[in-house]
């Protein structure tokens, strides 16, 4: 028995030390403020 994923499931695997995510975004997804809103997650756990 192959293990197969369901259509919606993402592909998460490691390539070079990076945590890689396949998966279909939502229909208005802003790459753009994600990145922004990460970013400033990072400043404010530095910060802490």
């Amino acid at each position: 028995m192959t293990n197969v994923l369901p259509l919606n499931q993402p592909n998460i695997y490691r390539k070079e030390g990076i945590l890689v995510v396949e998966a279909e975004l939502p229909e208005n997804f802003d790459v753009n403020a994600f990145i922004d809103e990460l970013r400033e997650e990072r400043i404010q756990d530095q910060i802490a």
